[in-house]
Formats: structure tokens, sequence, C-alpha cells
């Protein structure tokens, strides 16, 4: 595991499981809300995202959590771990709302700068339909993945990911073990 991505609806825990998956591994950790978002919520241009996405790719270990799925298919390439949060949508819309009461007006370590916490319709109604709209995707891209040799994890329930992570902190050489899948 010196190539992880982190993958999963928005709430569902990523950017959590992406922090103690670094420290396990003692490896970089890069969150793509890092590289998309400036400051105001203002999105990055596409060839200013690229070019950083691409950057943090060309270094030969990382976690990289988040989506954006138009440029999936570029760390799929690269990845050799896939940790697939594909939990229940009312446990990322949990999620989300447990974040936002958290952190309701302040940046997340795992954000933009500039950027506190919000939430509104548009996002709450882009997480309940998240699942739906990209699941069969998903399914499609890790199973090519897959058969590439990607170790792929889809975990279906937070209680799965608890495991998982404490198998890996847990590893006595410090590069961890993941079974299953």
């Amino acid at each position: 595991m010196q190539r992880v991505l982190i993958i999963g609806n928005s709430g569902a825990g990523k950017s959590t499981a992406a922090r103690r998956v670094a420290a396990a591994l003692s490896l970089p950790l890069c969150h793509l809300d890092q590289l998309f978002w400036q400051p105001g919520w203002q999105a990055r241009g596409r060839a200013d995202f690229d070019g950083r996405l691409r950057a943090v790719l060309a270094s030969p270990a990382w976690v990289v959590d988040g989506n954006y799925s138009r440029a999936l298919a570029v760390r799929l390439e690269v990845a050799d771990t896939v940790l697939w949060l594909d939990f229940p949508t009312l446990t990322s819309v949990w999620g989300v709302l447990s974040r936002w009461a958290g952190w309701h007006g302040r940046q997340r370590p795992d954000m933009g700068a500039g950027c506190p916490e919000k939430i509104d319709v548009a996002f709450l109604w882009y997480v309940l339909r998240w699942r739906a709209r990209h699941r069969g995707t998903l399914e499609r891209l890790l199973a090519a993945a897959a058969a590439r040799g990607v170790a792929v994890h889809r975990l279906r329930r937070r209680r799965q990911l608890e495991m998982l992570l404490r198998e890996l902190e847990a590893a006595p050489d410090g590069k961890g073990s993941v079974h299953g899948g």
C-alpha cells in the first residue's frame, strides 16, 4: 500500500480515514478538496487542478481522498489500493450533518483555505443522489482496476472501515496489511 485512493459519498468519512491511513503507513496525504477549492469556495480552473493532481500522482507514495469523478480514471491508473466507502445514503447524510454541526463557519483541515464549512439544499440533494448516480460507474471502473491488480476494498459499513483502519494502525512493521475486499 503505497498509492492509496479513498473514495465515497460526501460525509462518508473519506478525509478522516485518509488521515488515519496516511499516519499508519507514514505516507504523504493529499485531500482533493484542498487542490480544487480556492478561498471563498472558488473552484480552480481545470488545467490548474489537473496540473496539481498530476504532481501529487507523480510521487512514489501517497494517500489521496476525494471523488472528483472526472479525474478518477487517472488516479486509478497509478493507485495500488482503493478504499471505497460505499455506505448507505443516510449514513452519508448523517455524516454531512454531523460535520456541519461540528465545523459550521470554520475551516476543516482537509478543505481549501478560506472555505468555511457550510451546507445548503443543493449540497444535501447532491449527497442524497450521489450513490444512485455514481455507484454503477464506480463498480465498473473499480472492477477494471481490480482486474489490473489494484486492491479494491469495498466497505459497506462504518464498522468495516474501523476494523480495516485498526488493522493498519496495529501493523508492527508500520507498513500495514489489509485482507479481504
